[in-house]
């Protein structure tokens, strides 16, 4: 209408009130309206249950649940802070070079190739 393009519905606006328009109208109402009609049912059954034995006090207590396994797990847990190292130990630390562990000739094996035989078998 406003784009100024000729359709159908432009040239004759009567044919937007037919039997098929209504029908189109009325299905994508329903795929709308439905999910919200089926989910307010839904959570209407389930408090009118939860009266019956309890379990909207358990989904208000889970949270507070939560907060207080956290707040008595938090002093057993291990220091969240690093350790602190003086200036003397780090500068120490960067100007000595660190301790070998294993020495130069341990990683070596003993054996001299020159001085090894290969037997046979007898078979």
């Amino acid at each position: 209408m406003f784009s100024g393009v000729e359709t159908l519905f432009t040239r004759n606006p009567e044919s937007l009130g037919g039997f098929n328009v209504f029908c189109v109208v009325l299905a994508i109402t329903w795929l709308i309206i439905d999910p919200l009609v089926l989910s307010y049912a839904v959570v209407r059954c389930f408090y009118t249950e939860a009266r019956t034995d309890g379990r909207d006090l358990l989904t208000r207590l889970r949270p507070a649940a939560v907060l207080a396994l956290v707040l008595l797990a938090l002093p057993f847990s291990p220091r969240l802070s690093a350790e602190t190292i003086s200036k003397d130990k780090l500068s120490q630390a960067m100007i000595k070079p660190p301790k070998a562990t294993t020495t130069r000739g341990s990683a070596r094996s003993n054996i001299n190739p020159r001085k090894t035989t290969i037997t046979s078998s007898p078979g």
